[in-house]
């Protein structure tokens, strides 16, 4: 339940291709949760807005890179509305 109460992300997976293992490995995953949604929507607007578009990565070691820091950035440094300013890794 904590990323429902501070919106952390823990975890994530990048891949180049839409081979059968990646995308079975997602839908397992926590399967049935479907207001998880809502969070997972919201979160990769903020990354695509705030990080994808406007960095344009070169491949995809590029984009792991940079997605690393974004998330880093998202969790440790970056204030949310939501949480009175606090930044996730602070509640």
């Amino acid at each position: 339940m904590a990323i429902w109460f501070s919106r952390y992300v823990l975890a994530g997976e990048l891949s180049n291709s839409m081979d059968a293992g990646v995308c079975m490995a997602v839908l397992e995953d926590r399967r049935g949760r479907v207001l998880d949604n809502l969070f997972i929507e919201r979160l990769w607007g903020s990354v695509k807005y705030e990080d994808v578009y406007l960095r344009d990565y070169p491949d995809g070691l590029a984009a792991q890179e940079g997605l690393g820091r974004c998330f880093r950035f998202y969790n440790c440094e970056r204030p949310h509305q939501g949480l009175e300013e606090k930044t996730l890794a602070a509640v």
